[in-house]
């Protein structure tokens, strides 16, 4: 991928979840009052400690040791470390707001059309961003968030059954990732109900535009906006009691797994 700068490919932000002035407070204070108070206790007890052995045992003061000590460190975290930090934190950012734009158009959009939507499912190491139950079947939807070019062309498109970002493959195939996601959902469905239901495998790159999808790619690629209406043109696969089943025991799942992981 070219290392240039890009923009959100999210054009209009997703309403506020519930407690997230809550959750952004719990950061703003961790990040503005808990680490700056941690670091200076840790700095004062460090000079401290320097202080005694110096007293105890009679050594003597060296300050451009410790002063070449520092300019190095400060510059490896200022050059080396700080911009990575930067990215990651970006690329998170998005991410996130990437999941709660596609969360909130499947609320909005899959609902009325009969479906149950779950999100930040959490499985064996990973997760799964949104889960889909309706008409049409069960969708397990992965969500890809990346920066679009501030001019120039925004495509997806495909060759040879890998994706590719304005013509650059990407470190790791989502449609890999995503009938991975789906096998591994099938499988816990068929624990908790005895029943081999299939399970779509969804790839959605909000605010791309994805070129036409090829057969026989094992999944849908798609961006959010075209989603609900390409999922309406699909058939029934699954009657009622079947979404309710299905319904119910997802909700047990996911709600066990949280109080096991308290």
């Amino acid at each position: 991928m070219i290392k240039r700068e890009t923009k959100t490919p999210i054009k209009t932000p997703p309403l506020r979840q519930p407690g997230q002035s809550l959750r952004e407070h719990i950061m703003d204070v961790a990040n503005d009052q808990l680490w700056p108070l941690i670091m200076m206790m840790t700095m004062t007890w460090m000079w401290a400690i320097l202080e005694w052995c110096g007293t105890l045992f009679h050594l003597p003061r060296h300050p451009w040791i410790y002063t070449l000590i520092a300019a190095c460190c400060t510059g490896y975290a200022y050059l080396v470390k700080l911009p990575k930090i930067k990215r990651e934190l970006r690329n998170y950012r998005r991410g996130e707001e990437g999941e709660a734009a596609v969360g909130q158009l499947l609320e909005e959009k899959l609902r009325p059309m009969g479906y149950h939507i779950f999100h930040d499912i959490p499985a064996e190491g990973f997760n799964l961003d949104h889960v889909a139950i309706g008409p049409a079947g069960v969708l397990c939807i992965e969500t890809k968030t990346y920066g679009k070019p501030i001019s120039g062309q925004t495509i997806i498109s495909f060759e040879q059954g890998q994706v590719l970002v304005n013509g650059y493959a990407l470190p790791r195939n989502p449609i890999e990732q995503a009938k991975g996601n789906a096998k591994w959902l099938m499988d816990i469905m068929e624990e908790m109900t005895a029943h081999r239901f299939l399970v779509q495998p969804v790839v959605v790159f909000p605010g791309w535009c994805v070129d036409f999808m090829p057969q026989g790619l094992g999944a849908w690629v798609l961006n959010e906006t075209v989603l609900p209406n390409f999922l309406a043109k699909q058939k029934t696969k699954l009657e009622p009691a079947d979404i309710a089943l299905l319904k119910t025991q997802l909700k047990l799942y996911v709600t066990t797994r949280q109080r096991l992981n308290k």
